[in-house]
């Protein structure tokens, strides 16, 4: 009879293995905390990638914007550099000018010969304005003797008559 194994002992190695409530239940909870995690971590990767995305298109929107910024720049700077270099040749131009007035004013100045100080210039003038004016006056009192003359023909034609 000891050698003999007994029934119910092969019995219990049929059965499967005995299970523990609590263990499986924390098992479970493992299972599920770790698939919210990675869900929220799944979630998370996929809100920072398309962060990422939008960071990567605004910042060629940036650079795109330096760009055109750099060339308006550039742009500027050549049309300055084109005026200053204009207004630079103006003013040669302006200096060449004034120098030839300046010698074509002293070669009318020695054409004219010796000039006369302005005290005897303005007597000149005083005296020659002078002149015009007996002259003017010579001139009326000449016309008026001819018109008196030409009456006094014309009153002894009269009187003749």
């Amino acid at each position: 009879p000891h050698d003999t194994p007994s029934t119910r002992h092969d019995a219990t190695k049929m059965l499967p293995p005995k299970i523990d409530a609590t263990l499986t239940v924390a098992h479970a909870r493992t299972i599920k905390e770790h698939r919210d995690a990675h869900h929220r971590a799944s979630q998370d990767h996929r809100l920072a990638q398309e962060r990422c995305e939008a960071l990567e298109e605004e910042n060629k929107e940036l650079r795109a914007a330096d760009v055109r910024r750099e060339r308006a720049l550039q742009d500027a700077l050549k049309l300055l550099s084109v005026a200053t270099r204009g207004k630079q040749e103006a003013q040669r131009e302006a200096t060449r000018h004034k120098r030839e007035m300046r010698r074509a004013a002293t070669r009318r100045m020695i054409a004219r010969g010796p000039a006369l100080p302005s005290a005897v210039q303005e007597r000149l003038r005083v005296m020659q304005k002078r002149v015009e004016a007996l002259e003017t006056a010579l001139h009326r009192k000449d016309r008026r003797c001819a018109f008196l003359e030409r009456c006094l023909e014309r009153c002894k034609g009269g009187a003749r008559a």
